[in-house]
């Protein structure tokens, strides 16, 4: 017998479920003339055959967790079915199904699927039942099913966070239904961490709003969101990096405006700066972006001259060539607002670009321009003065050693 690994009379049949006896002809036979006593002393004891199935690698439990699992999936792939018309959604959250399915999964009793994670899918689009999403544990099952493989299980996952996302801003700081907000970070560095395509335009998505809500700015600068999303900003000009491009401006001026140390991240990355300056090719839009979020860093006194040592002046003069008004008048803003160092005052050639456009601006600008611009020539042109002097005083100091009258002098006692 292939399952019991026994030898029995060729007058019974060896099946998975056990050894049965093979139906006799007309005439009470099996191939083989055979009496009924014969056959009943040939059936093999009932407990041998149990222990010989109990031998074999397919045990009794084996077999019992095989069909456990078989209906799991049947019951699985018939929620799933259900869940595809949106008005049973209600109902399988009601009467525990959802939340039945997320502790299996939780508890690793079930693998993360399709169909789960088209079932989680499902319940996060409606509005009404993302309180009782949280509330089950939903938003932690979306740690496990991104951390699969399968790239339409974190598809899926990451579309439950984008229609949760706005649901979860509005209830940030509300204590009735809170959450943890260490698990949502964890969830969007995965996100951001898979760096697929399909994927990215619902990353960013989520990230802007989060970012929004300012008591989630510390973590996502402690989280060091800035440096986890400069590969997701590129010179393409698709609809889809338009949109990631345009979300990650708006984080990074959030981030920008909210603190120093985010500002500094920025500041000291002179090619992240370049591709920010390098959007503005893609419309005004981008222009007026990356005007804000200049204006700002050159707001921080520390920041100014790593900002300008990075030729940020070189994109703020660009910026003044733009079509947008808006630019214009916030990269001269941060123009002003670089210049009130004093190092970079000093660093200012006299026949530089800068000092140009501020001539030009305190004659032809309006009252307030002329005025600002008024001073800043007036800085410049002092410490040029300064400078003027102090090199024709060296070159006379230096003259006067090298003169014959000097060496001549010099020999007297």
């Amino acid at each position: 017998c292939p399952y019991t690994n026994r030898n029995y009379d060729s007058s019974f049949t060896c099946t998975k479920s056990g050894v049965v006896s093979r139906p006799l002809n007309k005439e009470g036979e099996s191939g083989e003339k055979t009496t009924k006593q014969q056959a009943i002393r040939a059936v093999p004891p009932l407990r041998e055959c149990i222990e010989g199935l109990a031998s074999d690698s397919d045990s009794e439990e084996d077999l019992e967790d095989k069909y456990d699992e078989r209906i799991r999936l049947q019951a699985i792939k018939l929620l799933k079915r259900i869940c595809d018309n949106p008005r049973y959604v209600p109902l399988i959250v009601k009467f525990g199904a959802f939340g039945t399915i997320v502790d299996q999964v939780m508890q690793r009793v079930l693998e993360p699927s399709v169909d789960i994670a088209s079932i989680i899918r499902n319940a996060s689009i409606n509005r009404a039942l993302q309180a009782d999403f949280i509330r089950d544990k939903g938003l932690e099952c979306l740690e496990i099913l991104l951390e699969n493989r399968d790239g339409r299980i974190q598809t899926c996952a990451a579309e439950c966070l984008r229609d949760l996302m706005p649901y979860l801003h509005d209830h940030m700081g509300d204590t009735e239904k809170a959450f943890d907000h260490r698990v949502l970070m964890h969830i969007l560095k995965l996100v951001l961490g898979l760096k697929h395509p399909a994927i990215e335009k619902f990353a960013v998505d989520s990230m802007l709003t989060m970012v929004a809500f300012r008591p989630m700015r510390p973590l996502l600068i402690r989280e060091r969101i800035i440096e986890a999303t400069k590969h997701l900003v590129r010179r393409q000009k698709s609809s889809h990096d338009l949109d990631v491009n345009k979300a990650l401006m708006g984080i990074y001026y959030y981030l920008v405006s909210y603190s120093e140390e985010a500002a500094s991240i920025i500041a000291n990355d002179k090619s992240l700066l370049q591709l920010l300056a390098a959007l503005g090719e893609f419309g005004e839009n981008f222009q007026k972006h990356n005007a804000q979020i200049l204006h700002r860093l050159c707001t921080y006194k520390a920041l100014r001259f790593k900002l300008y040592e990075n030729n940020v002046i070189d994109i703020l003069l660009a910026l003044r060539d733009s079509n947008d008004p808006d630019s214009r008048k916030l990269s001269l803003d941060a123009v002003f607002e670089l210049v009130k160092s004093e190092e970079i005052i000093q660093a200012i050639p006299a026949d530089s670009d800068i000092m140009q456009m501020m001539v030009a601006l305190s004659r032809f600008g309006s009252s307030q321009v002329k005025g600002a611009a008024t001073k800043i020539v007036n800085k410049l042109s002092r410490f040029q003065e300064q400078e003027y002097r102090k090199r024709r005083a060296a070159e006379r100091a230096e003259a006067k050693r090298n003169s014959p009258v000097s060496k001549g002098r010099s020999g007297f006692p």
